[in-house]
């Protein structure tokens, strides 16, 4: 097939592969149980650092291992620091109800079972916080 000079080759094949490729990671962030904020910006940061799928498929599992009830959500946010133009880092939060004492407590065990060593493989681009609901 030639085409004329004038279409983009890119646009013209590419683009529709990568839509579905982001519609495909957005079902599957979703399945985990995860709410996305600014979702073309989360799904944009998983296309550069897709190896970090992985962590968050398990991170369900294990965050509701030590909070139980007490998590009400899970959220992403990809976060760009405004002093630094390449520094960004795709934040997990974890929703909860429960005191601020009690969720330090599970969320410092949390740390020390799965989330240092699981975390350590992310190279700084995946960070997990608390959001009291």
């Amino acid at each position: 097939m030639i085409l004329p000079s004038s279409v983009d080759v890119q646009d013209e094949f590419v683009a529709p592969l990568k839509k579905q490729s982001d519609t495909q990671t957005l079902d599957l962030l979703q399945q985990y149980g995860y709410t996305l904020r600014h979702p073309g910006d989360v799904v944009e940061f998983l296309s550069r650092y897709s190896s970090l799928l992985e962590i968050l498929e398990e991170a369900p599992r294990q965050i509701h291992r030590h909070f139980g009830d007490g998590m009400s959500g899970l959220v992403l946010e990809a976060v760009k620091d405004p002093e630094a133009e390449d520094d960004e880092e795709l934040i997990l939060f974890i929703q909860t109800v429960l005191p601020i004492d009690q969720a330090l407590q599970k969320l410092d065990r949390l740390d020390d079972m799965w989330w240092l060593e699981a975390g350590s493989c992310t190279q700084g681009n995946l960070g997990m916080n608390l959001e009291f609901v």
